[in-house]
C-alpha cells in the first residue's frame, strides 16, 4: 500500500486555496511514477545516498550538546498539547515552545525544495511542482537569485564529531543573523557575558560560516570565521543571535530586512541548507531531498496566521534541520520578511519577524568580543599587512566610521526644527537599509535621505555656523559611493561620464566647514558623496543660487550667525531619461534662521530651472533663473512637509504659483 497520501488528504493539508486547485496535477503526476524504495538509490547530485547520504560526511551527526537541546525541546513537545505550544508562539513565548532546531516538511506535495548551484536555482524538469508554483518561482528568481551569495552554512570548524549547526545570512557590513539556539551549540550567554565552550580536548570553539557550499560543488570548504558572537537575545524573546565575521576579501552583500509588515499567504522563498534529520518521515526526506543534506537550498511557499502573533509569523516552506537560521524572502521583491527557526512535522513552520529582527539590530552595541582569549575572538587583522594611507585615503571613510557621524542637528537654532515631514509616497520611495534604519544618512553637520527609484537625494539638511566657518583650499575634487548603501542604489560616476553633466553639490563644500579646522577640513570631504550630488548640466553654475546662504549669513546680526539649509531637487516623472536614470529639472532651496530682534524663527524658499538646458544632454546650452517663492509652493512641488517653517515664511504662507524673479542676493525678501 502506498504511503503518499490521496488527494483529498493533501488538500485538507494546506490552507491555501489556490494550492488546492493545482494540488491534484502534482499528486498525479507523482503517481504516475514507479514508488522506489528510500535506500540505495541515487540522489539528483549522483551521490550515493543509501539510508540518506551526507554532504561533507558529519551533518548526520548531531553534537552531543544539540542532542541533549533537541532531547529537552522533544520532551516539552510531548509533554505539551498542540494547542497549547501554539498559544505560546503567538504570545512571543519562546521558553514555552519546541524550538530546539525542530524544522520539518510541513506540506507532503505543492512545496518542493531546489538545489542551489553557482548561485543559480535549478528546477529540474521532472520536479513535483504545480504550474502555479513554478510560475511563482519563475517570477522571484531576479530577486532571489542575486542575494543568494550572502547566504551560508554556519559550522564549528573543530569540532570531533560535528560540524555543521544551522544557516547565517549577512545583515550590516561583517555582522550576520543567525538563530540564538545555534551560537548555543558553541557559546554560554547570559549575567556573565557571551563565553566560549570548549570541546572534546578542552580547546575553545571556532565557528565560520561557508557561503559556497552547494550540490555539486568539490572544492575546499573555505568558512569566514566568527571573530565575534556580537549579541544573543534572551531567553522569553524572540530567536535572534548576531555574529561578526572576517576575512582577508570582500564580504558578500548585506540582504535588506523588508520595512513592511508580513502579509497572511504572502509569496516567500526560503533559502538555507537543511540537513539529515530523522524527526521527520525519513521515506519523504528521501523522496524530497534526495538524500543529499548540508547543501543550499531553496524551498518556496507562504506565509500563514501573520496576525495576532507578537514575534513571529508561520510558513509552510519545506525545512529540516540545519535551516535554522535560514532568511525567509519575500518573493516579489527579494527583501527579508523574516527568520526561520523552528517547525513540527505536518503542521507548520515558524519564523521571527523581520521587525524583531530590525528591533534587536537597532540595540546592537559596538563589536565586543566574547569573553575568552581564542582564535574565535581574535583580532581579525592580526596577521594582515598595513594599509596603505593614500589607498584608505582613496577609498574613503568606512561604513562603520560614517555611522558614528552625527548628521543634522534640529536643535541647532534656538527654535528646534526637526527634518521634513515625508508624504506617504515618498515614505514608500524612503531608501532604508539595514545600516540605515530610519532612511536618516548622517555627515558632519548635514544628513541626506535618498530616494530608492530614483537613486539620489530626496533632500538634505545642513546646519552652518557663520561664526565659526574656515575658508580651506580646493583640493582636487574625488567623489565616493557611501558604503553603507549598495552601489545600485546610487547615481554614480558612471552617469557623469563623457557627457556635459556635472557632479552639482546639494550641500555645499564649504557649508559644513566650521569648527575647529580639523572639524571644517572633515565636514567638507563629506560634501563628496554621490548620495549629496545631483546631475546638473555645465551651464548650471553654483553661482545660480546667486550666494543666497551667504547674503544670509552677511544680514543677520553678527551675535547669531545661524541658518539651517534645506535643498534638493524636485523630482517628477516627467522628468527625462538618460543612462537609465531621471535628470532633475528643478531645484529647491529652503533657508532658516531666527531674527535676533525677537528671537522669531524665519524661512525664505527659493526654487532654480535648469529646463532649458536639458533638451539635448550632449549639446544644450541656455540661461537659468532663481526665484523666491513660498515655502508652501515647494511643499507642493516635492511632497515634503516642511512644518513649522510654512507659517515662518517670510514670503507667505499660501500655496500659489506666485514667483519673484531674483538678479542678485539683495532682491531677497527676508522679512
Amino acid at each position: 500500500m502506498s504511503s503518499h497520501p490521496n488527494n483529498s488528504q493533501l488538500a485538507a493539508l494546506s490552507e491555501d486555496e489556490e494550492l488546492r486547485a493545482s494540488i491534484a496535477e502534482v499528486v498525479e503526476r507523482r503517481l504516475a511514477r514507479t514508488a522506489q524504495p528510500a535506500g540505495g538509490q541515487r540522489g539528483s547530485s549522483g551521490l550515493e545516498s543509501a539510508g540518506g547520504s551526507v554532504e561533507g560526511g558529519l551533518e548526520g551527526v548531531r553534537p552531543p550538546r544539540l542532542q541533549r537541546a533537541a532531547a529537552s525541546a522533544l520532551e516539552v513537545a510531548t509533554a505539551s498539547a498542540p494547542s497549547a505550544e501554539r498559544a505560546a508562539v503567538d504570545r512571543g513565548d519562546f521558553g514555552q515552545v519546541a524550538h530546539g532546531g525542530l524544522e520539518a516538511i510541513v506540506l507532503l506535495a505543492g512545496r518542493p525544495v531546489f538545489f542551489v548551484r553557482e548561485n543559480r536555482i535549478v528546477i529540474p524538469e521532472n520536479a513535483d511542482i504545480s504550474g502555479l508554483m513554478l510560475d511563482r518561482v519563475n517570477k522571484a528568481l531576479p530577486k532571489v537569485e542575486p542575494l543568494l551569495p550572502s547566504i551560508g552554512r554556519l559550522d564549528v570548524l573543530n569540532a570531533l564529531n560535528f560540524a555543521h549547526l544551522g544557516t547565517a545570512w549577512m545583515l550590516r557590513g561583517n555582522v550576520a543573523v543567525t538563530n540564538r539556539h545555534v551560537v548555543e551549540a558553541f557559546v554560554s550567554h547570559g549575567s556573565r557575558g557571551i563565553q566560549l565552550l570548549q570541546n572534546e580536548d578542552g580547546a575553545d570553539y571556532s565557528a565560520g560560516v561557508d557561503f559556497v557550499r552547494e550540490d555539486g560543488f568539490r572544492g575546499k570548504p573555505a568558512p569566514l570565521r566568527i571573530a565575534k558572537v556580537l549579541h544573543v537575545e534572551p531567553s522569553g524573546g524572540p530567536d535572534i543571535a548576531f555574529v561578526e565575521l572576517v576575512s582577508d576579501h570582500p564580504l558578500p552583500k548585506p540582504i535588506e530586512l523588508d520595512p513592511d509588515p508580513v502579509k497572511d499567504k504572502q509569496n516567500v522563498m526560503t533559502v538555507g541548507y537543511p540537513a539529515f534529520d530523522d524527526r521527520n518521515d525519513e521515506v519523504e526526506m528521501q523522496r524530497i531531498f534526495g538524500g543529499v543534506y548540508g547543501v543550499k537550498r531553496c524551498a518556496p511557499g507562504q506565509t500563514r496566521n501573520v496576525t495576532g502573533q507578537r514575534f513571529t509569523f508561520e510558513h509552510d516552506c519545506t525545512s529540516l534541520g540545519g535551516n535554522s537560521g535560514s532568511v525567509i524572502l519575500n518573493s516579489d521583491n527579494g527583501r527579508a520578511v523574516g527568520l526561520h527557526f523552528s517547525g513540527a512535522y505536518r503542521r507548520t513552520n515558524v519564523a521571527v519577524r523581520a521587525s524583531a529582527v530590525l528591533d534587536a539590530l537597532a540595540r546592537l552595541k559596538p563589536s565586543v568580543p566574547v569573553s575568552r582569549s581564542s582564535k574565535l575572538a581574535a583580532d581579525s587583522n592580526a596577521d594582515a599587512p598595513a594599509e596603505d594611507d593614500e589607498a584608505s585615503r582613496a577609498r574613503g571613510p568606512s561604513a562603520d566610521e560614517l555611522q558614528k557621524r552625527k548628521g543634522y542637528n534640529e536643535k541647532f537654532l534656538r527654535q528646534p526644527l526637526p527634518l521634513p515631514a515625508l508624504s506617504e509616497k515618498l515614505e514608500r520611495d524612503l531608501l532604508r537599509n539595514n545600516d540605515v534604519l530610519d532612511g536618516e544618512l548622517r555627515y558632519h553637520r548635514y544628513s541626506v535621505k535618498m530616494s530608492r527609484a530614483r537613486k539620489m537625494a530626496l533632500f538634505t539638511a545642513c546646519n552652518i555656523d557663520g561664526n565659526a566657518l574656515h575658508a580651506v583650499k580646493r583640493t582636487p575634487d574625488k567623489w565616493f559611493l557611501d558604503p553603507r548603501l549598495s552601489p545600485d542604489d546610487q547615481a554614480g560616476e558612471a552617469l557623469y561620464a563623457r557627457n556635459k553633466l556635472q557632479r552639482g553639490h546639494l550641500v555645499r563644500r564649504l557649508d559644513p566647514a566650521w569648527g575647529t579646522r580639523e572639524q571644517a577640513v572633515a565636514g567638507i570631504a563629506d560634501t563628496f558623496y554621490f548620495t549629496n550630488c545631483t546631475p546638473q548640466h555645465e551651464q548650471f553654475n553654483p553661482k545660480s543660487w546667486l550666494g543666497l546662504e551667504d547674503y544670509v549669513l552677511d544680514t543677520a546680526d553678527a551675535e547669531d550667525i545661524k541658518i539651517s539649509v534645506f535643498t534638493g531637487p524636485v523630482l517628477r516623472a516627467r522628468d527625462p531619461d538618460y543612462r537609465e536614470f531621471k535628470i532633475p529639472q528643478e531645484f529647491w532651496k529652503v533657508i532658516a534662521f531666527c531674527d535676533n530682534n525677537r528671537g522669531e524663527l524665519r524661512a525664505a524658499a527659493y526654487l532654480l530651472s535648469q529646463s532649458a538646458h536639458l533638451d539635448d544632454l550632449e549639446f544644450a546650452f541656455g540661461p537659468y533663473k532663481t526665484y523666491q517663492t513660498s515655502v508652501a509652493e515647494i511643499q507642493k512641488r516635492t511632497g515634503l512637509d516642511f512644518g513649522v517653517l510654512r507659517e515662518a515664511d517670510v514670503f507667505g504662507q499660501e500655496s500659489v504659483a506666485a514667483y519673484r524673479l531674483l538678479e542678485s542676493p539683495a532682491e531677497m525678501v527676508l522679512g
